[in-house]
């Protein structure tokens, strides 16, 4: 498993110099690179599927989406960045919702987009800022706003801008990372 936080902490304290590194990752090849500040990564977008509306989405969140859609996690539209960005869910529910999490998306006013992230089913209540989550909010939101970039607020407590690419069945998500924390273990 690889993830921006991962890849931040190689190129800051093991390699760097290096400007690209590769992760093998059980969906293939992970293309990390640094550029300008900014961390990029390509991942294979996903095949989201329109799932229907249900009234446990509504009780799980505390409120009714507009579209629904599933591929290995649940996609879930609203109208009103307001809405995604003071839901408070109900984890519990959300863990009993398809997928192995929820992400919540909407129309941003400063940014094409914003979402939220939820994996309860993974031992994480929000994330702050989910790269991977973005393979299917970028598409959807690249098909319904009829471009290829999006600019996307990821709306947790923490919160994370990304700058998003789709290119055919590819995404590249960029995003900065900060160090929080550094350790040493004795062994």
């Amino acid at each position: 498993m690889c993830d921006g936080g991962m890849a931040y902490a190689l190129f800051r304290f093991h390699e760097p110099e290096a400007e690209e590194m590769t992760f093998r990752t059980m969906s293939g090849e992970l293309h990390v690179a640094r550029r300008d500040g900014w961390l990029v990564m390509d991942f294979p977008a996903y095949r989201v599927e329109p799932v229907p509306v249900t009234d446990e989405m509504e009780a799980a969140l505390g409120a009714r989406p507009l579209e629904a859609y599933l591929d290995r996690d649940l996609l879930l539209v609203y109208d009103d960045e307001d809405v995604v960005r003071r839901m408070r869910p109900n984890i519990a529910l959300v863990a009993g919702l398809p997928g192995m999490a929820a992400c919540l998306t909407a129309p941003g006013g400063d940014f094409g987009c914003v979402s939220r992230f939820f994996a309860p089913d993974m031992g994480i209540e929000e994330d702050p800022v989910t790269g991977s989550a973005h393979c299917m909010v970028a598409p959807y939101w690249a098909a319904r706003l009829g471009k290829d970039e999006i600019h996307a607020w990821q709306a947790s407590e923490r919160g994370g801008e990304l700058l998003c690419e789709v290119r055919g069945d590819r995404v590249s998500v960029a995003g900065k990372a900060a160090l929080y924390s550094v350790c040493e273990l004795q062994v």
